[in-house]
């Protein structure tokens, strides 16, 4: 990792060992050079679309595509909030309460914890959401699967709660999960709101 002083950024040192990485790899015979992550829409990172021809990776049909054609709609944030903004009218006219939920500790679905499976996605609709200790009916957009998936829910570590933040309002949410959500039964998968109704009925 690179660390530079505030007072040198004028001197683009990133850029400058992103220059130096290129020349040892062309040197090495490289064919690929990885600069690093970027975020669209965060300025900061945009140093590393300087060197040239970039492409992105997209985890959905695996192949590398040219930067300049990405659209951002199409970032997995961009389509969870797209997705659960056509669910979330369908509830408000069904007079579901719900509420939306930014989850920033999604990737611990990567740490088995006994067997369970973690909630995995970082936006999530809390159905019938009574406090804030108490997440009895999820549902997320399974980016993969193309899907929404209801499940009962358990939290781990309540003491750490739930708070409205500003973290939450960032991601056009109602509040911020910070206690770590495992699921206890999947009801249902599908993409048929009158079929998703039907199950939280069932089970507020």
């Amino acid at each position: 990792i690179g660390i530079y002083h505030p007072d040198y950024a004028q001197y683009s040192l990133g850029f400058y060992t992103m220059l130096l990485e290129i020349k040892w790899s062309l040197a090495n015979d490289k064919k690929y050079y990885y600069p690093g992550y970027v975020i669209p829409g965060r300025p900061r990172f945009d140093y590393k679309l300087r060197i040239g021809d970039v492409e992105y990776y997209d985890p959905k049909d695996q192949h590398w595509k040219d930067w300049n054609k990405f659209d951002l709609n199409q970032l997995p944030i961009n389509l969870l909030n797209n997705k659960f903004k056509t669910l979330s009218q369908f509830l408000n006219q069904a007079g579901i309460p719900h509420q939306k939920i930014f989850y920033p500790l999604f990737e611990e679905e990567l740490i088995e914890y006994q067997g369970k499976r973690f909630i995995k996605f970082p936006i999530l609709l809390s159905c019938y959401h009574k406090n804030e200790n108490l997440f009895p009916l999820i549902l997320e957009y399974d980016l993969m699967k193309g899907c929404y998936r209801l499940s009962h829910c358990i939290v781990i570590d309540n003491h750490i709660s739930v708070y409205t933040s500003d973290l939450a309002s960032r991601y056009g949410c109602d509040l911020c999960c910070l206690s770590f959500l495992y699921e206890a039964t999947c009801l249902l998968e599908t993409n048929n709101f009158e079929e998703i109704k039907k199950e939280i009925l069932i089970h507020k």
